[in-house]
């Protein structure tokens, strides 16, 4: 899990190609079954580096045009025994509000 991507995963709003070379560079040395990294604010992949399965969550927080904290693809499922990495794009997602009271949420679970 990395903050930026590895290069040449997008293109960015001035037409700049994004991600870090020597992330790259990493992530060819290291070959993990699986990267995931943020950064960017929106859903990228899932892509294939080598033998590398690489995904780019979306944004956690309100961004620029007010969107619910919690968008589709800001969380992600791994499943090891499948082997697959998804996207979560419930809609449960959007029930959560810049003022969720996360706190009481999981009170109430633990009761």
């Amino acid at each position: 899990v990395t903050h930026d991507a590895p290069y040449g995963v997008s293109v960015g709003y001035l037409g700049r190609i994004q991600g870090s070379a020597m992330l790259s560079d990493l992530v060819a040395h290291l070959q993990p079954a699986y990267h995931v990294a943020g950064h960017y604010h929106h859903m990228i992949g899932p892509s294939r580096y080598g033998r590398t399965t690489y995904i780019g969550l979306a944004s956690l927080f309100p961004g620029r045009r007010g969107e619910p904290p919690l968008q589709d693809g800001s969380l992600a499922v791994l499943d090891t025994s499948a082997g697959e990495i998804s996207f979560v794009t419930d809609g449960w997602l959007k029930d959560f509000g810049a003022d969720f009271a996360f706190k009481k949420h999981f009170e109430t679970l633990a009761n």
